[in-house]
Order: structure tokens, then C-alpha cells, then sequence
């Protein structure tokens, strides 16, 4: 997803319920108006009927967005505010299992690393199609001090199954609970804490490489604060 797409995205999570509500009013009050005095509310010729259904695709777009915004992407525009309103902040520790042996791993550890964290599935295809461009961001930066952590809340047989099949360079870890990053079923999500543990960027859905590498570049170069 581009900056721009990205950008939108946020305008909508605060936004978006408010404009869909204005739009709806806006629409059913036009209908109102080109409807009064005409019989079953119909406006005589083609240009007033021509309005009138201009008017009802508006009202059924801004229902069905008004659905949208706070039914299926609830969870996504509610973790999107809730991302904005930290940045800049030291995030809380995750409790994280590492897939290929079953060992703790606390983000905490990583204190001291720029870490992008991408929360992902197995049966998204945007997420499973990022990967690689994740592991080569992994193999760029390492010495630099980058860790790619990519996590998932699938059981971890699948997430073993899934490895198996194809060899990445990140951490790989799973948790049933991933806190401060839960955004419901939507994926993938990616999110950059700086070497303080601090969260500074975030976006929505998948990147490239240079998308990725635009994300980390500035936090890389910085000076470390610790």
C-alpha cells in the first residue's frame, strides 16, 4: 500500500463514520426536497428522475460504507486510532513464542534494534507475497541492527508447516494474544519501533522492498537513544 493509500486509510479511521453520516443526510434531504409535492415522490422528466437516482446511489453507497466502517473494519480503523494516539511512545512488552522451537521470545529483548513487526497469515496472500521482500529488508540490515519480526496467532504446526516449505531469514513467532497490536482479522499490518522500543511507523496491508525500506531507513541512520 502506497503512503497515499495509507494516508486515505487514516483519514478514514477518524473520519470516515462522520462523513458517511453527512453524506447519508445529505442525500435522503435531496431526495426529500426533488420529491415534495410530485405523486409517490417523483419528480417530473428525465433530468428531476435522473437526480432522484443520483441521489439514491449516493444514499446507498454512504450505507453501505457506514456498514463497512463500523461492522468488517471495526477492529482495523479502531487499531489504526489507536496507533496514532502512541506514536512517538514506548509500546507495552508481547509475550511471543518462537515458531521453530517453542521458546519465549518478549518484544522487550529487542530493545536496542530498529524492529519492523509484521503481523501476517498463512492464508492471506498479500502477507504470504510480502515475505520475501521482508527477508530481503532482513538481509540488507542486519548488521545495521534491523530485526524483521513476523508474527502470526495461527497454532504453530501450521506456521511449522508452512516454514518448511519456505526458509526466511526473519524471527518467526506466534501468539494467541498480540495485545497493543490487535486489529482483528485484517492482515498484513506492519509496525516500526525504533531502538528506544518506541513505536513510529505503522501501515496498513503490503509493501515492497523500498516500501519496507522507506519505513526503516530514517530510525536505522538516527543515533541510538537508549
Amino acid at each position: 500500500m502506497s503512503d497515499t493509500a495509507n494516508a486515505i486509510f487514516s483519514f478514514v479511521a477518524f473520519w470516515g463514520l462522520w462523513l458517511g453520516l453527512a453524506l447519508l443526510v445529505a442525500a435522503l434531504a435531496g431526495m426529500v426536497r426533488l420529491g415534495r409535492g410530485h405523486r409517490r415522490g417523483l419528480p417530473p422528466g428525465w433530468a428531476g428522475r435522473a437526480g432522484m437516482l443520483a441521489l439514491l446511489l449516493v444514499a446507498g453507497a454512504s450505507g453501505f460504507f457506514l456498514y463497512a466502517v463500523t461492522g468488517p473494519l471495526d477492529s482495523l480503523l479502531d487499531g489504526v486510532r489507536r496507533f496514532h494516539h502512541v506514536l512517538g511512545e514506548e509500546v507495552p512488552d508481547l509475550e511471543l513464542r518462537r515458531v521453530a522451537d517453542d521458546t519465549e521470545l518478549r518484544l522487550h529483548e529487542l530493545r536496542g534494534d530498529v524492529t519492523l513487526v509484521n503481523l501476517w497469515a498463512t492464508w492471506c496472500p498479500p502477507c504470504v507475497h510480502e515475505l520475501p521482500e521482508l527477508d530481503r529488508l532482513q538481509e540488507t540490515y542486519r548488521e545495521r541492527g534491523l530485526t524483521v519480526v513476523t508474527l502470526s496467532q495461527e497454532e504453530r504446526q501450521k506456521l511449522l508447516d508452512f516454514a518448511a516449505e519456505n526458509a526466511y531469514g526473519m524471527t518467526n513467532v506466534y501468539a494467541a494474544d498480540v495485545g497493543w497490536l490487535d486489529v482483528g482479522p485484517s492482515r498484513p499490518i506492519s509496525v516500526v519501533l525504533d531502538r528506544r522500543g518506541a513505536l513510529c511507523e505503522f501501515t496498513v496491508g503490503a509493501r515492497d522492498f523500498a516500501g519496507f525500506e522507506s519505513m526503516v531507513r530514517p530510525y536505522l541512520d538516527a543515533e541510538p537513544s537508549l
